[in-house]
């Protein structure tokens, strides 16, 4: 049986893309709510008060304008904020399989991405999984965390790991420089979602086997 703090973290990771793209959603839903019946109007730049029943006050003032303004600049926090998580999962994943699989490697595991890429692969010293994710996905992945790790430590700007990894996904020279702001598509952390899943799924299914023969 596979341990439940694993069953745990995947059922978080295969229920996340739901998480994020409601909070999309809501966030265009509402902004929508709030331009069609105040823009052109003489109230659209005064402080009115707006519900949040989760506050002590039970509202907050916002300018129509302003809220507007808030509510549909937040996309690329939703999508990076998503794809923070998501890696984030994936490394507690792993880091739960290594501790109940083969834990005399846990203390070491996450000193650098190299680890990380020898577990995907089932190099030593992690032989006994079957998975052996191939490279070309593992590239894709690097790609998916330098770009979690500009997001959260370079004020999503480009820094010289992102563009070597850029490089090395999409094989040829990239045009952003370093201290550009990430050129992230929605689209693109939607294609490193499902690579997750992929990624995580057959992990999954390893354990399962290894599990029933052991």
């Amino acid at each position: 049986m596979v341990p439940n703090s694993i069953e745990s973290i995947r059922y978080r990771i295969l229920n996340s893309e739901k998480d994020w793209k409601s909070i999309y959603m809501a966030s265009w839903g509402f902004a929508k709510q709030v331009l069609l019946p105040h823009k052109g109007t003489n109230i659209w730049t005064e402080q009115l008060s707006f519900g949040l029943p989760a506050s002590r006050q039970k509202n907050f003032n916002y300018s129509p304008e302003q809220l507007y303004r808030i509510l549909t600049s937040k996309d690329r926090d939703f999508t990076l904020g998503h794809l923070q998580t998501l890696f984030s999962l994936l490394e507690e994943f792993v880091k739960e399989i290594i501790k109940h699989y083969h834990s005399k490697e846990r203390k070491s595991y996450f000193d650098s991405y190299e680890n990380l890429k020898k577990f995907l692969l089932a190099e030593h010293p992690f032989e006994s999984f079957k998975h052996q994710i191939e490279e070309e996905r593992i590239i894709e992945l690097k790609l998916a965390r330098e770009t979690r790790n500009c997001f959260i430590h370079n004020f999503s700007r480009v820094d010289s790991k992102w563009i070597k990894a850029y490089e090395c996904a999409r094989k040829l020279k990239t045009p952003f420089k370093e201290g550009q702001e990430l050129p992230l598509l929605f689209e693109e952390v939607e294609i490193w979602h499902d690579l997750t899943i992929e990624i995580v799924n057959e992990i999954y299914l390893n354990l399962k086997e290894l599990n029933e023969t052991s």
